[in-house]
């Protein structure tokens, strides 16, 4: 009976005669901190063959040139050899919250149901090229805020699958949930800036009313809400004396920052 450290002596045996030479240890070193923390069950899913060639896959994207906040999706063929599945989605981008909820729901919102995947966190050193020297699991440091996540989904492709719109919406996806990871302390300093406004109740407003609405801001701020976007407006007097909502420039957060294409 396969057991994952059989499993694991198995892929490095492959790894061993890996060409080219001079990154057979890199590529060792990768295969250990990708077996970080895996399930049997999720090994057992796969023969090592698709095992090795899974780690060849994501070790060849991650040898790619790449500096902080770049991003890099694409797909692969798969013979069908292990089931069902025909497809593999490769994402390789900065660790951060709900990265792997983000590519399952562009997945998904294609018609395919993810049938495999593999989510390994890494801390990778690389040089001023943006080429790796050292891979290590991200677990080995307790320091955090650089790790790179490497994703791979399979799947079976329904018909008619436009994989280069699926890359895209991955890369919008990613891109949108950065903004929003990014500037999320400071999305949640600017709620609590609101609290702590309404202390003073503001004229016009009854102070039920103004003590009612805090509590429910403080409920929100205590991690009870996924807060998207910030952007401040103020109340100016347009024609005919009617009130208008004017955005302010600069004060615009996650979704709702200038920055952003379709904003």
């Amino acid at each position: 009976m396969s057991t994952i450290a059989t499993i694991v002596a198995d892929v490095r045996a492959r790894a061993s005669s890996f060409e080219p030479a001079e990154q057979r240890d890199l590529l060792l070193r990768f295969v250990d901190a990708w077996f970080e923390g895996i399930t049997l069950d999720a090994l057992a899913a796969r023969s090592v063959d698709a095992l090795y060639a899974a780690v060849c896959d994501q070790f060849e994207l991650l040898c790619k040139p790449r500096h902080s906040a770049e991003l890099a999706v694409h797909t692969r063929d798969l013979d069908g050899s292990e089931g069902p599945c025909d497809t593999a989605l490769l994402v390789l981008a900065d660790d951060m919250s709900f990265i792997v909820d983000t590519v399952s729901m562009a997945v998904r919102e294609a018609g395919a149901d993810i049938d495999w995947m593999m989510h390994p966190i890494l801390r990778v050193s690389r040089d001023a090229a943006g080429k790796p020297t050292d891979i290590r699991s991200a677990s080995d440091s307790a320091e955090h805020g650089d790790e790179e996540s490497l994703l791979r989904l399979e799947f079976a492709a329904p018909a008619g699958l436009d994989r280069e719109a699926l890359i895209e919406r991955v890369r919008r996806n990613l891109s949108d949930l950065a903004r929003v990871v990014g500037d999320w302390q400071a999305m949640r300093r600017q709620l609590q800036k609101v609290v702590a406004e309404l202390d003073t109740v503001p004229s016009g407003m009854d102070i039920d009313e103004c003590e009612q609405t805090q509590a429910f801001l403080r409920w929100l701020a205590d991690d009870h809400f996924t807060l998207l976007g910030y952007r401040q407006r103020e109340i100016h007097i347009g024609e005919d004396d009617a009130d208008m909502m004017v955005d302010m420039p600069g004060t615009s957060l996650g979704l709702l920052r200038e920055d952003r294409d379709d904003i």
